[in-house]
């Protein structure tokens, strides 16, 4: 029974999604198919996330339907620069909108449980994921932000390992930034990174004290 409770949670099934994306994405690079598939994963799990709200869902809705578009017609029709470049700024805003949600719910939560640990960990991936498609998008609009080891053709997996773990503290030395606006964007995402984590263990903690006080 918990464990059904866990799987209906409202930041469940984000969580997968990041947690996907966080780890198998690379693997799906090859396959424009594999690519759409994660897309429309994303974007469901992303509105399911936000339905709680009419004006929020609303938004959602529309910002997905204008992604999968761009997405469709990039992977499947023209890689036309205009169309690539509204689909990497629209993917943005729509991950950058259901981190706002996402933080916004957690924010709300009356009492720590399962579901909001899974939240928590949803929007620490989702900041990597949201940092990942910033780098790709600067790289787009500025060929030679950041430097790659030879031959090393240049794909948005590039850009979710270089986010990861650069989120992460880590650095191999296999990719960097080259550009004045490609250092600070990646130093931002480093103190982002860490302040999430601070911030949102003392808001797990206010959460807890404040439902032990209630029930005590």
């Amino acid at each position: 029974m918990n464990f059904l409770h866990i799987l209906r949670g409202q930041f469940f099934s984000f969580f997968l999604f990041a947690l996907i994306m966080s780890t198998i994405y690379p693997f799906f690079l090859g396959s424009d198919l594999g690519l759409f598939v994660l897309t429309i994963l994303g974007l469901l799990t992303g509105i399911r996330l936000l339905s709680v709200h009419p004006t929020t869902y609303a938004i959602a809705k529309s910002l997905a339907f204008v992604d999968l578009a761009l997405t469709t017609l990039v992977l499947f029709v023209t890689n036309n620069w205009f169309i690539h470049c509204a689909q990497i700024i629209t993917d943005l805003f729509f991950y950058l909108f259901v981190f706002t949600g996402l933080i916004w719910r957690l924010s709300r939560s009356k009492k720590v449980t399962a579901d909001t640990i899974f939240g928590s960990i949803s929007g620490y991936l989702l900041l990597a994921v949201v940092w990942s498609i910033l780098f790709q998008l600067i790289e787009f609009l500025h060929p030679g932000s950041f430097n790659f080891l030879d031959g090393q053709e240049i794909n948005p997996a590039l850009f979710f390992y270089f986010s990861h773990i650069t989120i992460a503290s880590v650095g191999y030395g296999e990719i960097t930034p080259a550009t004045p606006l490609a250092r600070s964007v990646t130093a931002l995402l480093g103190m982002v990174g860490q302040l999430y984590l601070t911030v949102l263990v003392a808001i797990i903690i206010g959460i807890y004290l404040s439902h032990s006080q209630r029930v005590d």
